[in-house]
């Protein structure tokens, strides 16, 4: 079980499928050796081959039989010719009633009864879900992947149009200085997979701080070479106007050269200088790629827990640590190792001095704070930068006299009002309105009698109705 456990958990890529299928074809009897042994080794590769590309597996059921044969002795080969050793395997495997073929419902996909005495046969089915109960116009499954495309689903798309080719690496650890050097076999035509980060929404925060994605590096198990779009970090350069490179899709993207490049990596308080070799230089791709492929090479490990990727050496100890972000894309932090050698980019430092303003001006900056408010803010010493000439005057404010200028409300009732009807008449004509009522009018008339608030209302289509 813990086993089982352990290669199920274990970091499934194309490495870990590489290294098991190595281990398998390496595994040959020789005469003499324990049959069962060996059986049991190629068992034990296989079932972990399984869990780790359970969806794609390298080898069909019928050719691993074939494999399993073709690795026993010479000695073994009368078993192998007269009745294959690969059927036999699998007449040995098969139950006792495999071969009889049991009755099973094409409508409703069960077991023990034929479609005439199915109990769901008046049932319609869905020809998309194939579930039984409703016809496929009505189906919501078809309705809800109409309406939008999951994250998996596109995932998987991705991925599945990636098929990163893998190359052989060589590398060789310098102990004295502590630098790793990175070297790839000569490749003009390669794989990169820039294209799958394209709608991440972190990688679009990035693009907004050129400065800062100069030291960032993605992480990448599909890209066969190290690939940056900065001149100015080469420590040795050489031109490569041929040079091309294959992404995804086809889609062909020139490589302006290859060179030396130096960066830090810093795992805790413990700095390493990592040197990489043969660095493609393509200016149009967006981001930094580390490849991960090359790393692996001759001993070095990596692996990821915890949304951490860690870089480990050829004696196990990790180097460098980074972290995951959107999209399950993994981010190291790798600065040049001399700055000093960054080309092209030109410092500037600016510096500005004000002169003293005056009450006034402090007064409008801080959005009309009183007089001796600013002096306490002044005189205490809590706002730096609050440089004021003591000696200006405080003159008075004009949108500060305005805006605290108040009025005695409306008295509720009029002293003067009139004591008979019709004596005296309020009348208001409003309009013009833009939008004319159904029956056109566009003007109403307000009269109101000042002793009895009787109101009258009537509504216009002109101004001279109401004469």
């Amino acid at each position: 079980m813990w086993s089982n456990l352990k290669a199920i958990h274990q970091v499934c890529g194309d490495q870990t499928e590489n290294q098991l299928m190595r281990e398998l074809t390496d595994t040959k009897a020789n005469e003499g050796d324990d049959i069962i042994k060996h059986l049991a080794k190629i068992k034990r590769l296989w079932d972990r081959i399984t869990l780790v590309s359970p969806d794609d597996l390298p080898l069909t059921p019928k050719l691993f039989k074939k494999f399993l044969a073709y690795s026993l002795p010479p000695t073994w080969d009368e078993f192998t010719t007269n009745k294959p050793l690969a059927k036999r395997i699998g007449n040995a495997t098969q139950k006792p009633n495999q071969g009889k073929k049991r009755a099973r419902c094409t409508h409703c996909g069960r077991n023990n009864h034929s479609v005439e005495n199915c109990y769901h046969i008046k049932k319609p089915k869905c020809s998309g879900c194939h579930k039984l109960g409703h016809e496929i116009d009505d189906c919501r499954s078809k309705k809800k992947s109409q309406s939008s495309t999951s994250r998996y689903d596109k995932d998987k798309k991705v991925a599945d149009a990636l098929a990163p080719v893998k190359q052989a690496n060589i590398a060789e650890m310098d102990e004295d200085n502590e630098e790793e050097t990175l070297t790839a076999m000569e490749a003009e035509n390669f794989t990169i997979t820039d294209d799958l980060l394209d709608d991440d929404m972190y990688l679009t925060s990035l693009a907004a701080n050129e400065s800062s994605r100069m030291y960032d590096w993605l992480a990448d198990s599909g890209s066969t070479h190290h690939i940056t779009n900065h001149r100015e970090i080469y420590d040795s350069y050489e031109p490569t106007p041929d040079a091309t490179v294959h992404g995804v899709g086809g889609k062909i993207i020139s490589v302006l050269g290859r060179g030396t490049v130096k960066l830090v990596a810093q795992y805790g308080t413990r700095k390493r200088v990592l040197r990489l070799d043969n660095m493609s230089y393509i200016p149009t791709n967006k981001y930094n790629i580390f490849a991960l492929g090359r790393w692996d090479s001759q001993g070095r490990t990596y692996k990821a827990i915890d949304g951490k990727l860690i870089l480990l050496d050829c004696q196990n100890i990790p180097i460098l640590k980074g972290s995951k972000i959107a999209s399950h894309i993994y981010k190291f932090r790798l600065p040049p190792a001399d700055a000093s050698h960054l080309r092209n980019k030109k410092q500037f430092i600016f510096s500005c001095d004000e002169p003293k303003q005056s009450w006034e001006v402090w007064h409008k900056r801080f959005g009309h704070v009183s007089y001796n408010g600013l002096r306490r803010l002044h005189s205490k010493g809590l706002v730096t930068g609050f440089e004021v000439d003591a000696t200006t005057p405080t003159p008075d404010c004009v949108a500060c006299t305005e805006a605290k200028q108040s009025r005695k409300p409306y008295a509720k009732q009029t002293e003067t009002r009139s004591q008979k009807k019709g004596e005296l008449t309020h009348m208001d004509l409003w309009g013009k309105y833009d939008v004319s009522s159904i029956a056109g009018h566009q003007y109403y008339l307000l009269l109101i009698d000042d002793a009895t608030r009787y109101t009258t209302l009537y509504f216009l289509k002109g101004k001279h109705e109401a004469a």
